[in-house]
Formats: C-alpha cells, sequence, structure tokens
C-alpha cells in the first residue's frame, strides 16, 4: 500500500515536470515569463491586447519544440 502511493507521489511529480517544459513560452517584458503553452496559439491569444510576443521553450524537449500549431 505505501509502495503504491509512494509511486503516485513520484507520477504526480513527472507530469507537473513536462507541464513546466511546455513547447511555447509568453513574455510580456524584461522579467515576466510563462511557460505554459503547448500550442504557438495559445501563447498569442494570452499577450493579444496586453503586449509581449511568444517564443518557444528553449527547456522543452525537442519533441515539444516542434509544435508549430
Amino acid at each position: 500500500m505505501v509502495v503504491c502511493a509512494l509511486l503516485a507521489i513520484l507520477l504526480a511529480d513527472a507530469r507537473n515536470d513536462v507541464k513546466a517544459q511546455a513547447a511555447w513560452c509568453a513574455y510580456y517584458g524584461p522579467s515576466t515569463s510563462n511557460c505554459g503553452f503547448y500550442t504557438f496559439k495559445q501563447c498569442q491569444a494570452d499577450v493579444s491586447g496586453i503586449g509581449g510576443w511568444c517564443q518557444r521553450n528553449p527547456a522543452a524537449p525537442r519533441k515539444q519544440r516542434r509544435a508549430y500549431r
């Protein structure tokens, strides 16, 4: 039972790491960014109207960085 609980915690942490390495980052200024976007369109929708720009996340795995939807 304890092993199952520990395994569930470790798997949850691994999923959170992947989320932190989404494919796109929105930059709102020199020191503010959000790298939680999986598509370019999501990123653009976030910065539209408030200013900023989108760039590929350099920390994302190579497969995710290629997603340009």
